[in-house]
């Protein structure tokens, strides 16, 4: 879903970046005003998904967190070893 979104965020700039050249075609302050307000629109767009994504994110995490355990240990490969994620058992 995330993916999606940043896709679109960024098909949304690329479209509004060719219009301000098509608008603008001599260029100068009025397409850099232009292109600006494309980069900032696309901006709060992907700022706009992540916020969306920010639930399941947590989510995902809280569940990879619960599997790992509150001492911050994982299993290695080695039989029942343990060691933690700064590499001291």
């Amino acid at each position: 879903m995330l993916a999606a979104a940043m896709m679109a965020c960024t098909a949304q700039e690329k479209a509004a970046a060719a219009a301000c050249v098509q608008a603008n075609p001599g260029g100068g302050s009025a397409l850099d005003r232009c292109l600006t307000t494309a980069q900032a629109n696309a901006f709060a767009c992907r700022e706009a998904a992540l916020e969306a994504a920010g639930p399941g994110i947590a989510a995902c995490t809280r569940q990879y967190v619960a599997r790992q355990g509150l001492s911050g240990r994982v299993e290695t490969a080695g039989k029942g070893s343990k060691e933690t994620m700064g590499g001291r058992t």
